[in-house]
């Protein structure tokens, strides 16, 4: 699921680079949380389907360069910037690897 094509999250202009292979959602979250640093939380609700990013202490930009964002159910080609600290996907997880 996750290959040279989905592999990076930018987030505030860095760069972190997704480990190949397949993943749950919840395995995927804490696999990013293995790579983004100790003060964000990330979680994923089974019933929405998507996934909240949070930052214990400054608001944030997931970058519009991350190639894994149609993975994470965030919209392409646009920043994500939150408000309160948190930002939620605003689709749903896909990690089917079928991009309709």
């Amino acid at each position: 699921l996750i290959d040279g094509n989905n592999d990076s999250l930018v987030i505030d202009d860095t760069t972190y680079t997704l480990t190949h292979g397949n993943y749950t959602a919840k395995n995927l979250a804490t696999h990013i949380l293995t790579l983004i640093p100790s003060n964000y939380t990330m979680t994923y609700d089974s019933i929405t389907n998507k996934y909240t990013i949070t930052n214990s202490s400054a608001n944030f930009t997931i970058n519009s360069t991350s190639t894994c964002l149609t993975l994470l159910g965030f919209t392409e080609d646009e920043d994500h910037i939150s408000s309160t600290l948190t930002l939620t996907s605003d689709n749903v997880v896909n990690l089917s690897g079928q991009y309709n």
